[in-house]
């Protein structure tokens, strides 16, 4: 029986099926890397929904991607960007907070970033142990440590706990979330930053938004359900505007999208000069009018 990873009920509905092989072939073609090792045999992939929480999750947790698969990545200069547009928007979220922890914090760059220029004792936990020692290497102070473990040995400790693109890879949402909460003074941030599961995405089959890398997929009513299951109490949503470097990616979802509901059109909109125009008005400011791939959430432990 098939349970919902939040709410631990069967209240699921199943939505899609994926062919491992299919997965293996096209992660190969796109990124020079052999997952088929990271399935572990299994030979598909299903996707479900929650019916309470309408969070979406893949089964079954034998697909969730090994530390292996993320020092490959890290070869990607894409991959751990320093520079985030949440980083952004959470620093100002952590105005006030004294001690600060970030979970699978990649090479330590926000770290970094609170202790220096806004003199907040931050600390980093990553499990890509490549990734920890080039932190380190850079004086940035990450421990290669399990969230549940280190929740055990430090309640009660943080202002603020911070996950930026985390979330989404874990299989079992609800011990993680438990633990970071274990984690925070009543009264304490729990910040994420996910995908964010109702913007173009939903209109693309992108690889790394399926296992063996992402695990689940987040909504707006996904975190507002959070305060019914957590003592967490949802104080703000924002939604990141579409970046100039998604741009490309955002027009071949819509045009994959309205191909798909109308080839008509479709044919006689995008086509490749109106493809131009629309690519130079958004990345000359358009591109602020639209939502772009992430949800940012900020949540406050309530007892």
């Amino acid at each position: 029986m098939v349970l919902s990873p939040l709410t631990g009920t069967s209240e699921v509905a199943l939505l899609k099926t994926f062919d491992t092989e299919k997965l293996i072939e096209g992660w190969q073609s796109t990124f020079g890397i052999d997952i088929r090792a990271e399935f572990r045999g299994v030979t598909a992939i299903y996707l479900y929904q929650c019916s309470r929480t309408k969070l979406n999750f893949f089964q079954p947790d034998a697909a969730m991607g090994s530390d292996k698969l993320y020092e490959q990545l890290e070869a990607f200069d894409w991959y751990y960007i320093p520079d985030k547009w949440e980083h952004k928007v959470a620093i100002g979220d952590l105005k006030g907070c004294s001690k600060v922890l970030e979970v699978g914090c990649g090479f330590g760059e926000f770290v970094r970033r609170l202790r220096n220029d806004c003199g907040i004792d931050a600390l980093g936990l990553e499990l890509n142990q490549s990734a920890v020692a080039i932190g380190k290497k850079n004086g940035i102070p990450i421990l290669p440590q399990n969230l549940a473990d280190f929740s055990l040995q430090h309640p009660s400790t943080f202002d603020a706990v911070c996950g930026f693109q985390v979330l989404e890879h874990v299989n079992r949402p609800r011990e993680f979330i438990e633990s970071a909460v274990k984690l925070l003074k009543p009264g304490g941030k729990l910040i994420f930053c996910v995908p964010n599961a109702g913007s173009f995405l939903r209109h693309t089959q992108n690889l790394l938004d399926m296992p063996p890398h992402h695990m689940l997929r987040w909504s707006i009513e996904s975190f507002e359900s959070l305060q019914n299951l957590f003592p967490l109490r949802l104080d703000r949503i924002k939604l990141e505007p579409l970046a100039a470097y998604h741009i490309d990616y955002y027009l071949n979802a819509q045009h994959g999208r309205f191909l798909k509901s109308n080839p008509v059109l479709s044919r006689l909109f995008f086509n490749r000069f109106t493809l131009m125009f629309l690519r130079r008005w958004l990345l000359a400011g358009g591109r602020k009018f639209y939502v772009g791939q992430s949800l940012y959430a900020v949540l406050r432990k309530i007892s």
